[in-house]
């Protein structure tokens, strides 16, 4: 919305609106779960969801900022308890724990790399980011690898210090990471010849 000529301020109201509305439908999809198959209830919002996505392709007027945010949130809120309920009625009690923490990884993944390729689209060079970048791929590494000894080896209690020092290195890093993104990038002009 910055880029188009919106304020900040008349973002946080599209969020707001957003955040309003997926809070009540979170209950609405939830009681709509109970009464309706939750996989056609599922298709319903997941479409509702991808529909306010499409809004904000279509123009630039406020009115489709808000389209996205009210279909969106719809979507977003009626969505999130129906793909919780889902798996129990796949899965079972039992799976329920795994079915969810597999589920989770490609979803967090995403997250992270969402905004890391959203701050190197602003910083094309990305000289800028490299080094944390670097810093961050190698404490994830590390984690991984305090994880999988102290999951594969049975002795977490040798670990789990290591384990917090690169929990707090990694959250350290994100954090860096983070301020470095919001720093803004002098934009160059380049003059024709």
């Amino acid at each position: 919305m910055l880029d188009e000529g919106y304020g900040v301020q008349a973002a946080g109201w599209i969020i707001m609106v957003q955040t309003a509305v997926a809070i009540v439908f979170q209950f609405l999809g939830g009681w709509i779960g109970d009464r309706i198959p939750k996989n056609v209830a599922l298709f319903i919002f997941t479409t509702l969801q991808g529909l306010g996505v499409i809004f904000l392709t279509v123009g630039s007027d406020i009115i489709y900022f808000y389209a996205f945010a009210v279909l969106f949130g719809i979507g977003f809120g009626g969505r999130t308890p129906l793909t919780t309920a889902i798996r129990g009625d796949y899965f079972g009690r039992a799976s329920f724990g795994k079915i969810l923490g597999i589920s989770t990884v490609p979803m967090n993944f995403l997250l992270l790399v969402a905004g890391l390729a959203l701050t190197v689209r602003r910083d094309p060079t990305g000289e800028r980011l490299h080094s944390r970048m670097q810093a961050l791929g190698a404490v994830v590494v590390l984690q991984a690898a305090i994880g999988w000894t102290q999951y594969f080896t049975g002795v977490p209690e040798l670990l789990v210090g290591l384990h917090l020092i690169g929990a707090t290195a990694l959250w350290g890093t994100v954090v860096a990471l983070a301020l470095d993104a919001r720093e803004q990038v002098p934009v160059t002009e380049e003059v024709p010849a």
